[in-house]
């Protein structure tokens, strides 16, 4: 992480403090973040999953990808997850509640589907299709979702998953 990503991820970590930070268990997790056995995370959605993320409808995120990639490997359960569109601002946040990794092979996407589809509001075939050939999954269950007043962040690349900061923790293993 470069000193400008480490400086905009405090500032978010600050800001997401400043509008939840009263709010459990939003102050608990706040906390585990600034003591740094938690992470903060910031995942970009499109819409329409961005929208039924932040109403409620969609309880688990999932990411699919054809290299290891985070959040695989790198989220644990109670890291805070920013959310935004793409060229837009942090709209939200959630806790992560569960967090399942998968090495995928075409039964596994199956399994996946039949059991998780309508959390991950994924139920048509096209959605499906585009995944077939990946190799990896991670599945999170949302907790604690919250909107936020679109607060910036310079994320500049094009990656829709970005770790900002890691639980101590999860360094020691590396």
């Amino acid at each position: 992480m470069t000193a400008s990503t480490a400086e905009a991820a405090q500032l978010l970590s600050s800001q997401i403090r400043g509008h939840l930070g009263n709010e459990t268990p939003w102050a608990a997790a706040l906390d585990r973040l600034a003591d740094g056995t938690a992470g903060l995370h910031l995942a970009v959605l499109t819409e329409p999953f961005l929208g039924w993320l932040l109403d409620g409808s969609k309880t688990i995120e999932s990411r699919f990808s054809r290299v290891r990639c985070a959040p695989y490997g790198a989220l644990c359960e109670g890291d805070i997850v920013a959310i935004k569109k793409p060229g837009g601002p942090v709209s939200g946040a959630f806790l992560a509640g569960p967090v399942s990794c998968y090495r995928l092979s075409p039964a596994r996407v199956t399994e996946i589907r039949d059991r998780f589809a309508a959390q991950i509001r994924a139920d048509d075939d096209e959605f499906w299709q585009q995944r077939a050939d990946c190799t990896y999954a991670t599945l999170i269950q949302i907790r604690h979702v919250r909107k936020l007043p679109g607060l910036p962040f310079p994320k500049k690349d094009r990656r829709g998953w970005a770790p900002l900061t890691r639980a101590r923790a999860q360094l020691a293993l590396l």
